[in-house]
C-alpha cells in the first residue's frame, strides 16, 4: 500500500510503485486527494484542510480494507502520517514512512523503516527518537528537501538525488528482508 504527500498522486508516487512492482511486489497506490495535485506544499496542505482530517482517514481506510496480512505500508509524508494512524486498523506487516516520522504507538509494534530529510520542518525530533526507542531503522538525509524523493518539487536540491537513491536501495533491502520474514528463511 502506497500513500501520497499533499502534492497528490504524483509521477514520483507512480515511480515509487513502479519501482516496487519491478522488485515483485503487488502494489496499491489509492488516490486520496481525487485526481487533485499540487505544485506547492501550501497549495497542497490547503487542499488536506478544506479535504478536512475525517475525509482523508475514512478514504484512507477504504483503501485498506482487505489488506493482506502481510501488507508493508510505504507512505510520502501526509500519506505516511495517515498510515500510521491507521496501522491499528489494517492489515500491516511493516511500516516505511518517507518525509515523515508520526510516531503512534500502535503503529510502533511492527518493524519500521523511517527516512527523513535533516533538517525538516515537518519532522519532530521527538517522533524520531520515539521510533528509535522502539527498534525502528531511522534514517536522516542531511542538507536534503522535505520531499527529496520527487525530484519535480520546486524544493528540490542537488543532495536530494543521492539520498533518494540510497533511500531506495534501504527500501529494497528492508522488503526483501520483510519476503524472508513472511517466507520463514
Amino acid at each position: 500500500m502506497v500513500f501520497h504527500s499533499v502534492y497528490g498522486l504524483r509521477p514520483a508516487v507512480r515511480a515509487a510503485a513502479d519501482r516496487l512492482s519491478a522488485a515483485g511486489h503487488t502494489v496499491r497506490v489509492p488516490d486520496l486527494f481525487e485526481g487533485n495535485t499540487f505544485d506547492r506544499i501550501a497549495d497542497g496542505l490547503a487542499y488536506r484542510d478544506e479535504l478536512g482530517s475525517d475525509v482523508l482517514t475514512e478514504r484512507a481506510q477504504r483503501a485498506c480494507a482487505e489488506l493482506p496480512r502481510a501488507a508493508v505500508f510505504l507512505g510520502f509524508s501526509l500519506g505516511a502520517s495517515l498510515g500510521v494512524r491507521l496501522a491499528k486498523r489494517c492489515a500491516f506487516s511493516a511500516l516505511v514512512l518517507l518525509h515523515d516520522g508520526t510516531c503512534v504507538p500502535e503503529a510502533a509494534r511492527l518493524p519500521a523503516q523511517i527516512h527523513v530529510a535533516e533538517p525538516d520542518e515537518f519532522v519532530e525530533e521527538p517522533d524520531l527518537v520515539a521510533w528509535s526507542g522502539y527498534g525502528a531503522q531511522v534514517f536522516r538525509y542531511p542538507g536534503c528537501s522535505h520531499l527529496y524523493t520527487d525530484d519535480a518539487t520546486a524544493e528540490h536540491r542537488e543532495a536530494d538525488t543521492a539520498a533518494a537513491r540510497e533511500t531506495w536501495s534501504r527500501i529494497t533491502a528492508f522488503l526483501a528482508e520483510r519476503d524472508r520474514v513472511a517466507q520463514g528463511a
